[in-house]
């Protein structure tokens, strides 16, 4: 077959889109070619000057992949775009010259798993598809047309109330930033830091597309109701801002549901803020009677104790979480805990051998903060006989908190060389943190 045969490159292209996953040159020559002994070189030679003036193609160290599509008249289909896509924060707003842009180019299969550049499958900004608008025609650049309203996202489903503004959600909503991060990228770089953490969270809650979280977005508020329950919305209100667990209770005192969040107030309060978004929720406005929570120092912590009061009550509406948990990596992961004056600087999950062995709450003071460092150390470099699948489950929480905030420190056992090591790196970690 003719190699520059416009059907044989439409072939390799449905090829690619079907693999999702780059192919080297020889194993594209063998299938469409017919060449079945060639080395990577002498297919390479033959295959890069027809798929390299395709500018569909690409070619990284994997091998030949498919280009992102480009945004504008050749958006994605409805139902494809995920979250976990690769995307462009931006940050441009009304009136200022000015735009600033931020690539994102996590999750992506195909071109970047060649080592190539992506483009964007979709926008994030605060102000939604104005902004998007206004940063295309200030920078020249081509944009998605799927955007993500970060402050409309922020409302609806966090109780944010201030302007479209990113230091100022952060702020409200008490998400790590830097306050003297002022000019226009910095303030693009906060957009996507808020983003990939929340997109995190979502996938907790099992959404994972565009459309789910437009569909989201674009339902029509109701006015809560709460007649024959014993909490209202002056209870919701008064919920902590923090990490929690929480439970409903029906009219018998039959545990419906379990469920945790780093903002408690915001998740509680959302079961009420809209129409039910499934059959859980419709559940829950139905039959919930009463409300019990309980906050903790960290996220982490709010997984834990969410797993063991699913186990003690047995809720009827809760399904097990045995899908999507992180593997438990040895090592003390240092988590900064949630504001409030009871609450200790920091908590120290201590895993060894797959399991949670040791959790330390690290408070102010010098000799309290190395003697908790000591604890925590001491535990991975312990000999540990076989844990319960209790401490095994709880472990796999910790590293899955870990995994939506990657930037947290965990000290290892090899990277300290010693328990001593190990505390001057926690402590170390922790003022860095």
């Amino acid at each position: 077959m003719d190699r520059a045969s416009p059907a044989l490159i439409e072939r390799i292209a449905a090829a690619l889109t079907a693999r999702g996953a780059p192919r080297s040159s020889a194993d594209l020559a063998r299938e469409f070619l017919g060449l079945g002994l060639l080395d990577e070189t002498v297919a390479d030679k033959l295959l890069r000057p027809v798929l390299s003036n395709d500018s569909r193609f690409v070619h990284g160290p994997a091998g030949w992949a498919l280009a992102a599509p480009l945004s504008g008249g050749n958006a994605q289909a409805p139902g494809e775009a995920t979250l976990a896509g690769p995307f462009v924060a931006v940050f441009a707003p009304p009136g200022a010259p000015f735009a600033a842009l931020h690539g994102i180019a996590s999750g992506v299969v195909g071109a970047a798993a060649a080592g190539v550049a992506v483009e964007p499958c979709y926008a994030v900004a605060p102000g939604g598809a104005a902004e998007v608008r206004r940063a295309a025609a200030i920078t020249g650049r081509r944009l998605p047309a799927r955007v993500v309203p970060l402050a409309a996202f922020a409302r609806r489903l966090r109780g944010y109330r201030g302007a479209p503004d990113p230091l100022r959600i952060a702020e409200a909503l008490r998400l790590p930033h830097l306050e003297e991060e002022t000019t226009p990228d910095s303030h693009a770089r906060l957009v996507a830091a808020l983003w990939e953490r929340w997109r995190d969270e979502l996938a907790l809650e099992e959404i994972a597309t565009l459309d789910a979280l437009d569909a989201l977005l674009e339902e029509r508020l109701e006015a809560a109701e709460f007649a024959g329950k014993e909490f209202d919305l002056a209870t919701l209100a008064e919920l902590p801002e923090g990490p929690g667990v929480y439970a409903f209770e029906d009219a018998t005192g039959r545990t419906l549901y379990v469920g945790q969040s780093s903002s408690l107030r915001a998740r509680v309060g959302s079961y009420f803020a809209g129409p039910p978004r499934d059959e859980k929720d419709r559940a829950i406005r139905a039959a919930a009677r009463r409300l019990a929570t309980h906050a903790v120092d960290t996220p982490p912590d709010a997984l834990i104790l969410e797993a063991r009061w699913i186990r003690r009550l047995a809720p009827a509406l809760n399904t097990r979480r045995a899908a999507g948990l992180a593997p438990a990596p040895d090592g003390v992961l240092v988590v900064p805990a949630g504001p409030g004056g009871k609450a200790p600087d920091a908590v120290l999950f201590a895993i060894a051998g797959g399991a949670l062995r040791e959790r330390v709450a690290l408070r102010a003071g010098p000799k309290r903060a190395r003697t908790a460092a000591a604890r925590a150390a001491e535990a991975i470099f312990s000999a540990w006989g076989d844990a319960p699948g209790a401490a095994r489950a709880e472990a796999s929480l910790v590293a899955t908190w870990h995994r939506i905030r990657p930037e947290l420190p965990l000290v290892t056992a090899e990277r300290a060389g010693s328990v001593e090591g190990a505390v001057r790196r926690i402590l170390s970690d922790l003022r860095g943190a």
